[in-house]
């Protein structure tokens, strides 16, 4: 199939049709066989329809996809979704509030960059991170209010937080040993 413009002219008039066709062969011969009259449709949809024949992929130069900024979502969005499948969000606090997605973005932001609790919340720009958290994009937040008092928050769940997950991960008479290095 192909799109074709046939010009005609009638009684000192011209016609332009833009027509989608298809060739075929009929007794040892080529023949068309209109499909679809176009003409009526915007002509940047013609060009989209004749591009989609010719299985051209878009409307863009190279040189366009090294001009944009880059914004990570996949990775913030991934972790997220691992932190509710294992249950970690419920583990953390049952109810859905916004120190708890903070808690949630900053252990997800610790796994995806390096930095500081002030680095992590200035990659507000860079990613989806505190978006996925609840946040509005391009929102610069403040580190008082979103890293250290959640943090503050978990403190005080310590205990809470430590029985739940013995329960679901440990047996009667284990023992854990762990070691945090600063």
């Amino acid at each position: 199939m192909y799109v074709t413009e046939v010009k005609s002219e009638k009684k000192g008039k011209l016609y332009c049709s833009t027509l989608v066709r298809e060739s075929y062969r009929e007794a040892g011969g080529v023949k068309n066989k209109t499909v679809a009259n176009i003409s009526n449709l915007p002509k940047a949809l013609i060009q989209n329809i004749k591009n989609f024949l010719q299985d051209k992929k878009g409307d863009f130069n190279i040189s366009d996809l090294g001009t944009g900024k880059a914004y990570e979502f996949g990775g913030a969005y991934v972790l997220r979704e691992i932190a509710k499948d294992i249950g970690l969000d419920k583990t953390i606090f049952y109810q859905k509030t916004q120190w708890r997605e903070n808690v949630l973005a900053m252990i997800t932001g610790r796994l995806l960059y390096q930095g500081s609790k002030l680095n992590l919340i200035n990659t507000y720009k860079d990613t989806a991170l505190w978006e996925i958290a609840g946040h509005e994009f391009g929102e610069r937040l403040d580190v008082e209010q979103n890293c250290y008092k959640p943090m503050d928050e978990l403190l005080k769940r310590k205990d809470k937080i430590e029985r739940k997950l013995g329960r679901r991960h440990l047996s009667k008479g284990s023992i854990t040993l762990y070691d945090i290095v600063i």
